[in-house]
């Protein structure tokens, strides 16, 4: 038979027509649901933004700041905040100040206690004051010592709530008794002996501090694991409740490479809580973070800095999200010692950014967003594997965050559930993968995405009242920069044929960029970075592993027009990255 006959049968051309259609439909369709909830602000973190202990490194203040840091907890300082140096004579009477000591370097660090606190709020960022110790240096109070360590906590928040002892008038909102008590790196004593320094030492807070949230005990994700653990946190709840104790929130731990874990682990909190009639007791997971192996550097590596654990940990949290967790700290913000791929933080000493810290600025971009609608998963091929957020600003704008944690590769989109089609609006999307240290910011003429395995997204639906703004991405020391930033266009302005510019100052002179290289600027007309059709978002990078150190001060400005005077007379531009001093 000749085969070309077939193609020109029109049974056949719409048989190939619909199989073509098939072989482009998305494998997963996501449907906006009608009813919002708030999102919960779990944007908060572990130590920092003081460098680690180790030499050398940055302090990540900035870095905190652009990726929308809530709050940092005062744990794992390596010293600072530690009740072992705060407090380290249990003996002498926890009333009179030269007991403590809050101000020499402590620990392996070389700050002290009120050293970190003053960074902690100088950067903007809420202080969620842990009394405890940290990992390899936790000793635990004896049954003689428990009493004095009880008043010293009381004396250690009116220190740095009440100025006490030349001291702070801070506003600490959740004070944390505990750290991993069911761990023997942290508590050597029996379970009842905790129980006691909870209920003691909760009791003493809140006759000092009646509005204070008291809670604890920050306990290991055996606590929802493990027989042994559920059974600790049972008789932990049901000694707090029948001595009278405060527990405002509860606070756990969870490492995990299975997404899953976390919002099950949350699931399992809060039931557990509910059922012993801590309904309005908070649920706060003061420290999570991808799993770890021991044997296994290749594995460790892929999660802590690569897009496969940061697509695990953006699954994670949007399951937390979706559970009802009030706050949650990761662990932690940049890495003590070497330059390590395999260690928790999300910034290397030097601040170049893990994929986890990546994923972080995703989240806050999110937030943003304000209001949680549910999507529906409608499957034309099975997606295992992928989490998915919709956010929704109160000008209808959309965010749309979604996470491959499987093994293959998804194509998805986004429908509406009336008439309204996602081709109507203008797109940006932002891909988190390997193939580049920042994100890849693109504007894509196509209403299906490719997200591949071990990868996360998130998809910006623009709305008519989008207006003009302009934000960094900025990242390491100055010897090692990298900078991007990110263009938002007006809504009116959005398609149409605009002029880009891309200027900075530094010192007395002007530098202009014309698309390909920087020139210097004395007056007359400035050239163009770019001219087009201008996106709902244009993404610019700028410095990649870059040495910009003899530019300390320097500012840049970026701005849009029809000309250079319109957009000076429209005020479109703004200063949006200052290089800071290091």
């Amino acid at each position: 038979m000749n085969r070309s006959l077939i193609w020109k049968t029109p049974f056949a051309v719409a048989t190939w027509l619909g199989m073509a259609a098939l072989a482009c439909a998305a494998d997963l369709t996501l449907t906006l649901g009608s009813s919002g909830s708030a999102l919960k602000p779990l944007l908060s973190i572990n130590a920092g933004p003081t460098p680690p202990t180790n030499s050398g490194a940055l302090d990540q203040t900035a870095i905190y700041q652009r990726l929308g840091v809530k709050m940092v907890r005062t744990h794992d300082f390596n010293g600072p905040f530690d009740m072992v140096y705060m407090y380290p004579d249990r003996s002498l009477d926890p009333t009179q100040q030269s007991a403590f000591n809050f101000t020499s370097p402590a620990g392996k660090s070389p700050l002290s206690s009120d050293d970190v606190y003053k960074a902690i709020t100088a950067g903007g960022f809420g202080v969620y004051l842990r009394i405890g110790d940290s990992a390899g240096d936790a000793k635990t109070p004896s049954d003689s010592e428990r009493a004095n360590w009880a008043k010293a906590a009381v004396q250690v928040l009116k220190h740095y709530a009440k100025g006490q002892w030349s001291g702070f008038n801070g506003d600490i909102q959740y004070v944390e008794i505990g750290n991993e008590p069911d761990s023997s790196g942290f508590w050597t004593g029996t379970a009842t002996q905790f129980y006691q320094l909870y209920v003691e030492t909760a009791k003493a807070l809140r006759a000092e501090f009646p509005t204070l949230k008291i809670g604890g005990p920050g306990i290991t994700q055996g606590g929802y694991s493990t027989t042994l653990g559920k059974q600790w946190v049972s008789n932990f709840l049901d000694y707090v409740k029948s001595n009278g104790a405060p527990l405002d929130f509860f606070s756990w731990h969870i490492y995990s490479n299975s997404a899953d874990d976390f919002a099950t682990a949350a699931a399992y909190y809060r039931t557990t809580l509910d059922g012993k009639g801590y309904t309005a007791t908070e649920s706060h997971l003061t420290e999570w973070n991808s799993g770890g192996s021991t044997t296994n550097t290749t594995t460790n590596s892929d999660y802590r800095a690569k897009a496969k654990g940061a697509a695990v940990i953006t699954a994670g949290w949007i399951g937390l999200q979706e559970q009802g967790v009030n706050q949650a700290f990761f662990y932690r913000g940049a890495d003590i010692g070497t330059p390590d791929p395999q260690l928790y933080g999300l910034i290397f000493p030097d601040g170049t950014p893990k994929k986890s810290a990546l994923a972080y600025s995703l989240w806050n971009e999110v937030l943003g967003y304000a209001t949680r609608y549910p999507l529906t998963f409608s499957e034309t091929l099975v997606a295992t594997g992928v989490k998915a957020l919709a956010a929704q600003r109160s000008d209808g704008a959309l965010a749309i965050l979604v996470a491959n944690t499987g093994t293959s590769s998804v194509k998805w989109t986004l429908a509406f559930p009336d008439s309204r089609k996602l081709a109507s609006y203008p797109l940006t999307l932002k891909t988190l993968d390997d193939s580049d240290t920042l994100l890849k910011v693109n504007t894509p003429s196509a209403t299906e995405f490719d997200l591949a395995a071990g990868t996360a997204q998130l998809l910006l639906v623009h709305a008519g009242s989008d207006s003009f703004a302009a934000t960094p991405v900025a990242f390491g020391k100055l010897a090692n920069h990298y900078l991007a930033l990110d263009l938002q266009a007006a809504a009116a302005d959005v398609g149409q044929t605009r002029k880009v510019y891309l200027a900075a100052q530094l010192g007395k002179n002007w530098y202009l960029h014309n698309g390909t290289t920087w020139q210097t600027w004395s007056g007359g007309s400035l050239p163009a970075y770019s001219s087009g059709a201008l996106p709902a978002v244009l993404h610019i990078p700028m410095l990649s592993k870059t040495d910009i150190s003899a530019a300390t001060g320097g500012v840049v400005y970026v701005g849009y027009g029809q000309s250079d005077s319109e957009m000076a007379s429209a005020g479109r531009y703004k200063a949006v990255y200052t290089v800071p001093a290091q």
